[in-house]
């Protein structure tokens, strides 16, 4: 694809379910050091259908996954406990996103390429985040929860030079306000 086409066309993706072989279907993921923000299950029930395991089925190299709830963190040691997930390739953390520093701490801590979040309304901690901050990152996909949101994520995506190519809006609920932005540079 010419660049012409690759900054002027924008896929339009409809998520069927929270499978994240449909919520996260154009976030690449192989050969990625991953931050998954906000990695509860979110009504799956099928470990494949989780994000973290998701990410590393399509090739991460590692995943770090980040939730407020201890719940969602211990069901994911427990995978890594009983060998249904690798805990050489994923690391996980019991935190509320409170800060773009928390953020900021992931990438430089574990040396992140690739980041997902999906953490209700706090994606605005990503507003004072700098270009140079994400220098080291290629791949960004962030589900927006209002429209607001949505056009300050925009406007960050660009001015961090990430280039939007894929716009998912959520087909199997009533919630036109909410979506994800997927972008990589």
């Amino acid at each position: 694809m010419d660049n012409n086409i690759k900054n002027n066309y924008m896929i339009n993706h409809s998520i069927e379910s929270e499978d994240s072989k449909h919520h996260w279907l154009h976030f690449i993921t192989k050969e990625k050091r991953v931050l998954d923000l906000g990695c509860g299950r979110h009504a799956t029930d099928q470990p494949h259908m989780h994000s973290p395991n998701y990410f590393l089925d399509m090739g991460a190299d590692y995943v770090v996954g980040v939730d407020m709830s201890q719940g969602e963190i211990d069901y994911y040691k427990n995978l890594q406990d009983t060998g249904i997930m690798s805990s050489e390739k994923s690391l996980f953390f019991c935190e509320e996103i409170k800060s773009p520093e928390n953020i900021m701490n992931y990438i430089k801590t574990y040396n992140i390429n690739a980041v997902k979040c999906d953490i209700e309304e706090h994606e605005t901690k990503f507003y004072s985040i700098t270009s140079e901050d994400l220098q080291n990152v290629t791949e960004l996909a962030i589900e927006y929860h209002n429209l607001e949101i949505r056009e300050r994520l925009i406007e960050k995506m660009k001015e961090w030079k990430f280039d939007i190519f894929c716009e998912g809006k959520f087909g199997f609920v009533n919630a036109p306000q909410m979506g994800v932005l997927f972008s990589r540079k």
